[in-house]
């Protein structure tokens, strides 16, 4: 039973730190300068993964962009969350929505993926803990 409790916690505190990062999100989406950008690489990677948990070939896709600030500042942005879904190719032209205060904060405004990356989290998450706290409330035999 102990496990379980830590199970659920877990996962419920996965839940709250997914939730915080989709709202921050979100609101650099909402909130931030809105400038145009280029996509300056979206390619899959390809590479070959030899680790015991998980062989095979990890095909999520690097994408790095590059937009110019209000002030005239170059950035370019490589995302730490990659997605598996193309939604930009290299050269596109996109929206950017940046933080002013740090600028290496944005998010690419016609792709979806880091939105849909945490709000499966979080999903995940919930159908995690209800499924732990089920297993210990149900009527039994």
């Amino acid at each position: 039973m102990g496990w379980l409790v830590l199970l659920t916690a877990a996962f419920a505190s996965l839940a709250v730190f997914e939730v915080r990062n989709l709202r921050a999100l979100l609101r650099l989406r909402r909130n931030g300068t809105r400038v145009p950008g280029t996509v300056v690489s979206a390619e899959r990677s390809n590479r070959v993964v030899r680790t015991s948990e998980r062989p095979g070939v990890d095909k999520t896709i690097d994408i790095a962009f590059r937009f110019e600030t209000v002030d005239g500042r170059a950035v370019e942005v490589r995302p730490k969350i990659k997605s598996a879904v193309r939604t930009v190719h290299t050269g596109q032209h996109v929206t950017v929505a940046y933080d002013p205060a740090n600028p290496e904060y944005a998010d690419i405004l016609d792709s979806k993926g880091a939105v849909w990356l945490h709000a499966g989290a979080i999903a995940f998450s919930v159908v995690v803990c209800a499924s732990c706290v089920w297993t210990v409330v149900r009527p039994g035999p």
